[in-house]
């Protein structure tokens, strides 16, 4: 038997959250199929027509794994931030994290030549901001 069909699912996730999800795999009689000694991978996107994959997962990183018998394939998404789309949001976004913590009510310390180019929306954001002339 060779399985290499790929599949689409669009499974919603709270951002942040962990995602754990089994899958069993049967043939046509319901019996589980044996997948031991089989490889598997996944991309993650932020939706399902998206281009950019935001995470693999892997048999080899621990993002799958795989009872080779029972046919069963564990799935386990941490909800740790990914260095990837901290970036991504920093390209679309240069003043995302000021915008972030103003949300939330934070305050940011930063070097003074940065208090000029204030975002919009989070005027009184920088710690200590004295402005004036010379």
């Amino acid at each position: 038997m060779h399985y290499s069909t790929s599949n689409v699912y669009d499974i919603l996730a709270d951002q942040g959250a962990t995602l754990n999800r089994a899958l069993l795999l049967k043939n046509s009689t319901k019996r589980p199929v044996d997948i031991s000694g089989y490889i598997g991978r996944m991309h993650i996107r932020d939706y399902v027509d998206s281009s950019i994959i935001v995470k693999t997962l892997t048999t080899e990183n621990g993002g799958i794994t795989i009872d080779g018998v029972t046919g069963r394939v564990d799935i386990l998404v941490s909800g740790q931030a990914d260095a990837v789309a901290l970036a991504r949001a920093f390209l679309y976004q240069p003043r995302w994290a000021w915008e972030a913590a103003a949300s939330l009510g934070g305050k940011v310390s930063a070097n003074a030549r940065y208090w000029r180019c204030l975002p919009k929306e989070a005027q009184d954001i920088f710690q200590n901001m004295q402005m004036g002339q010379r």
